[in-house]
C-alpha cells in the first residue's frame, strides 16, 4: 500500500500524462512501470546506474496501483 505522505506529493495524474502523451492512462502507467523494471534491471546488470531495489520499490510506490 503507498505510503499516505508519498500520495499527497503526486503531481499530475495518469489520465494527465496520459493526454498529454496521447495515449491511454493505462497506457502510460504500464510505460512508466516498464521504464522502472528496465531501469532495476540495468542495476542489477551494472550494480552502478539504473535503479537499486530500494529505489524501483520506491518508484513503484510513488506510480500507484494499475490505472484503470
Amino acid at each position: 500500500m503507498p505510503d499516505p505522505a508519498l500520495r499527497s506529493r503526486r503531481g499530475a495524474s495518469w489520465a494527465q500524462i496520459g493526454t498529454a502523451l496521447g495515449m491511454s492512462r493505462q497506457a502510460a502507467w504500464e510505460a512508466h512501470m516498464r521504464w522502472i523494471a528496465d531501469q532495476a534491471e540495468q542495476h542489477r546488470r551494472t550494480g552502478l546506474s539504473g535503479l537499486d531495489a530500494d529505489q524501483a520499490a520506491r518508484a513503484r510506490d510513488l506510480a500507484g496501483e494499475e490505472a484503470s
